[in-house]
C-alpha cells in the first residue's frame, strides 16, 4: 500500500511540474522610458492643468535584452495609441513625441507608455505613470442661502456676487455694490398664473438690480452700481454640465431668444409653480461679460433658518466661467 502511495506521489509531482508556466518578472526586460521636456507642453511628471489645454508626451523607451512589438500608450489604464515595431529597424529603442487634449472634465487621468512583446505580452513602463489633473475652468458655488430682506437691522444676506461667491446685506453691499451680480426677495405682488389660472403672488424672485421696477422699495440702492445681469430660463442639466464651454453654449442657446432682468415662480409653465423656484436653472450673463447657470435646488416659504422663524429663502448653486 506504501508503495502504490509513493508512486502516486511522485507522479502527481511530475504532472504538476510539466503542467507549471513560469511567469516572467514585470521588471525581467529592464524596460526604462525617459520623459522629455524638449516642447514647453511636454509633461514629465504629474501635473495640474486647465480643461482641454494641450499636453504633449515626448518620450523615449528602450528595452536592452528583448526586441519590442508593440509601444502602446494608455490613459487610466485604457490603450490610446499603439505603435508597430515592425515597422522600425531598431526594435529595442523608440522615440515620439506625441500631442493630446486634456480632458473637459476635472478630475485626474494617469498617463503611461508601456512595451509589449510579439504575444502583446507586458514587457515594461520602466516603472513610471504620470498624473495629469484637470482643473475646472469655470468656479463652482454651492449651497448658497439667499433670505428675504428685512427692514429692521437690513442685516438678511439677500444680494450674491459670483466673483467671490459671497451673499451679502443690504449693509454689508452698500459699500460694495459693484460687486453684486443680482439679488432675491419675496415679490407679494398678485398674478394670474397657473393652470387653471389663479390670483397668486408673484412669489420668490431673483433680478438684476437694473430691473426697472425696485423689486424692495424699502432699501433705497439709488448710490449703488447696478451691474446689469441678464437671465433665461433653461433646460440645461445643471448637474452634468462641466465645462466653461458647456456653460458658454447652455447660456448662449437660451438668451439668445430672449431674455429678463426678473424671474419669479410665477414665470415658470404652469405645472412647476407649485415647487415654487426648487428644480429651476436658470443661465446669465453678467456686467462683464461672464456667462453662468445657476440652480435652485430649495425653496422655503416660512420656516426656521438659523434660529429665526418664520423666514423665506432659497438655497442655490452657481456656476460661472472664470
Amino acid at each position: 500500500m506504501k508503495k502504490y502511495i509513493l508512486v502516486l506521489l511522485i507522479t502527481s509531482a511530475f504532472l504538476f511540474s510539466a503542467c507549471e508556466k513560469k511567469v516572467e518578472d514585470v521588471g525581467e526586460f529592464n524596460v526604462t522610458v525617459e520623459y522629455k521636456s524638449s516642447n514647453p507642453k511636454a509633461i514629465t511628471g504629474d501635473i495640474t492643468v486647465n480643461a482641454k489645454d494641450s499636453i504633449y508626451l515626448d518620450f523615449s523607451i528602450s528595452s536592452p535584452s528583448a526586441d519590442m512589438s508593440y509601444v502602446e500608450i494608455q490613459k487610466n489604464g485604457v490603450r490610446i495609441d499603439t505603435f508597430r515595431m515592425s515597422a522600425f529597424t531598431d526594435k529595442r529603442n523608440f522615440s515620439l513625441l506625441k500631442g493630446y487634449r486634456a480632458d473637459s472634465i476635472p478630475g485626474d487621468y494617469s498617463y503611461r507608455v508601456l512595451a509589449r512583446d510579439a504575444r502583446a505580452v507586458f514587457m515594461g513602463d520602466g516603472g513610471k505613470l504620470i498624473k495629469v489633473t484637470v482643473t475646472p475652468n469655470y468656479t463652482y458655488w454651492a449651497q448658497r442661502i439667499l433670505v428675504v430682506p428685512d427692514t429692521t437691522a437690513k442685516t438678511n444676506p439677500c444680494y450674491f456676487a459670483t466673483t467671490n461667491g459671497q451673499n451679502y446685506s443690504y449693509t454689508s453691499a452698500a459699500s460694495v455694490s459693484n460687486l453684486i451680480d443680482f439679488g432675491y426677495y419675496f415679490d407679494t405682488t398678485k398674478v394670474n398664473a397657473g393652470s387653471p389660472a389663479t390670483l397668486q403672488p408673484r412669489g420668490h424672485t431673483i433680478y438684476a438690480l437694473t430691473n426697472t421696477v425696485a423689486p424692495f422699495t424699502p432699501y433705497d440702492i439709488s448710490s449703488w452700481t447696478k451691474n446689469a445681469t441678464i437671465f433665461k430660463a433653461s433646460t440645461a442639466n445643471f448637474t452634468t454640465t462641466n465645462s466653461a464651454g458647456a456653460i458658454r453654449t447652455a447660456a448662449v442657446a437660451a438668451l439668445t431668444s430672449g431674455t429678463v432682468t426678473r424671474f419669479s415662480q410665477t414665470d415658470r409653465a404652469a405645472a412647476q409653480i407649485s415647487n415654487k423656484l426648487t428644480g429651476q436653472v436658470l443661465v446669465f450673463k453678467t456686467a462683464t461679460g461672464k456667462y453662468g447657470m445657476l440652480n435652485v435646488y430649495y425653496t422655503n416659504d416660512n420656516g426656521a433658518l438659523n434660529n429665526t422663524a418664520n423666514v423665506s429663502f432659497i438655497s442655490i448653486e452657481v456656476k460661472i466661467e472664470k
